[in-house]
């Protein structure tokens, strides 16, 4: 079963990428941080943020990813969890940062 994992954007495991909520005009909106092999980090931020976003947001990243596969969750400043999802874990990367 998956489990969300709170996380620091530094804490993304290289080669993987991590849900990214954020504020934008108060609205709840989301978007990818993905942590490449090089050490970049990079923000996927659409160009018309929308709250309606959030859930097909989090559905393209669990697709292709196994079903007890962790995602996890970077929480920018004023974003938060929603109460209607899974709970949400603190949780450390359990991957290397080779």
């Amino acid at each position: 079963m998956t489990k969300y994992l709170l996380i620091a954007e530094h804490q993304v495991p290289k080669g993987k990428r991590a849900l990214l909520l954020f504020v934008h005009q108060l609205h709840l909106c989301a978007g990818v941080i993905e942590h490449r092999y090089d050490g970049r980090l990079v923000r996927r931020l659409p160009e018309h943020p929308q709250p309606t976003h959030l859930v097909s947001t989090i559905c393209q990243l669990m697709s292709g990813q196994s079903l007890d596969g962790d995602l996890h969750v970077v929480l920018d400043k004023g974003a938060y969890w929603p109460d209607a999802f899974p709970v949400l874990l603190n949780g450390k990367s359990n991957y290397s940062h080779v």
